[in-house]
């Protein structure tokens, strides 16, 4: 077992001060968390992305998280997705995940859920997300995601996003069969 790593005073000081007042302060806070940040900080900086109206911090704030690049950011990321704090927020979390190059795929129920739970644009954000995946696949995560999806499509009236819940539906199936079409391959080489 790996043990976390602690957050140096420093550290900590700059998490603090990412919510001054003092806009100096934050941009020297950002600066410190950008140059020796972690994963783990992430649910910081979507707090002071949530928090902050549009200017250069918040322009900062978006540009550090699409690029990033840290390990173990994707899981963190994923996880922002089912935090009650960033509902409203969840089509730029997925933005951040695609941008960023992550390849959350053991994380689709998740994704797929975003969908259901989010307005149009969400649901696009998570179409776009599942179009960049790249095998392998698990097929027991791509089953989930396949049922709340079906479900969702035959229980629910249709609505602005029901298309845009097609394709992913559509999108999920070409996984699962691409699966499928891997798993006959490799016991055909057997």
């Amino acid at each position: 077992m790996t043990m976390e790593k602690k957050d140096t005073p420093a550290m900590k000081q700059a998490l603090i001060e990412l919510f001054d007042t003092d806009t100096v302060k934050v941009k020297k806070a950002l600066s410190k968390v950008k140059r020796d940040g972690r994963a783990a900080h992430f649910p910081a900086l979507m707090d002071l992305y949530v928090k902050s109206g549009e200017g250069p911090i918040k322009d900062e704030l978006v540009q550090m998280l699409q690029e990033t690049k840290l390990e173990g950011a994707d899981e963190v990321l994923v996880g922002l997705l089912e935090d009650e704090r960033f509902k409203d927020h969840q089509g730029f979390i997925l933005t951040c995940i695609w941008n960023s190059g992550y390849q959350p795929v053991e994380h689709l129920d998740v994704i797929t859920g975003a969908a259901l739970r989010g307005d149009y644009m969400t649901a696009f954000e998570v179409l776009t997300v599942l179009e960049n995946l790249e095998p392998p696949f698990d097929m027991d995560v791509l089953t989930v995601a396949h049922l709340d999806i079906s479900d969702h499509l035959e229980s629910e009236d249709p609505d602005e996003k029901t298309a845009i819940l097609e394709q992913i539906r559509d999108v999920l199936e070409q996984m699962k069969t691409a699966v499928l079409d891997g798993e006959v391959e490799e016991e055909g080489e057997k």
